[in-house]
């Protein structure tokens, strides 16, 4: 099945014609192009074009607004936050230390009361956000009750799942 999944979509066009004897139409492949269980690759992109810096985007609305949100994506999670906040992460940050200090570079919104400014992403020197690690610990114990249906027997599983709690510190506008 697989082989033929490869075979399917590495061929290159279709060309159909209608059989005076049958009156049915006969699919058959123009070329076809066999491969070798190899993939290719093009070449990426250098990291430089890929990140290269955009034009900042014209927030003095915003700038002169005193309370400021930000939608930040940590692993592809959103959060909201404002200045001050406490983030639970509901994951361990293994390369942070509690104290450290944290850029974050993945923002979808920045805004206030009035105003709100939305792109994907929003270039990263238009704003600072940053967050110090505060504590990485564990859940409280979380029993769970697996059970199969028509049986007597229950199993109970216990897990503590880990969390990092990030305190958002600073949050501002470069414009």
């Amino acid at each position: 099945m697989f082989a033929r999944n490869i075979i399917s979509a590495t061929r290159v066009g279709l060309r159909s014609s209608v059989s005076p004897m049958l009156g049915s139409r006969i699919m058959t492949p123009l070329a076809c192009a066999f491969s070798t269980g190899r993939a290719n690759f093009q070449q990426a992109p250098l990291a430089t074009e890929i990140n290269s810096p955009k034009e900042i985007p014209n927030l003095t609305p915003l700038k002169y607004e005193k309370d400021i949100y930000a939608t930040v994506r940590v692993h592809n999670i959103s959060y909201l936050v404002t200045e001050g906040d406490l983030l639970t992460l509901p994951f361990r940050l293994i390369q942070a230390d509690v104290g450290d200090i944290l850029d974050f570079n993945d923002v979808t919104t920045i805004g206030s009361r009035n105003f709100t400014y939305h792109e994907d992403p929003i270039p990263s020197n238009a704003y600072t956000i940053k967050a110090v690690v505060v504590e990485k610990t564990k859940k409280p114990m979380e029993v769970k009750e697996k059970t199969k249906r028509r049986n007597r027997h229950v199993r109970h599983i216990k897990s503590k799942h880990p969390i990092t709690i990030l305190r958002i510190s600073e949050l501002k506008l470069n414009v």
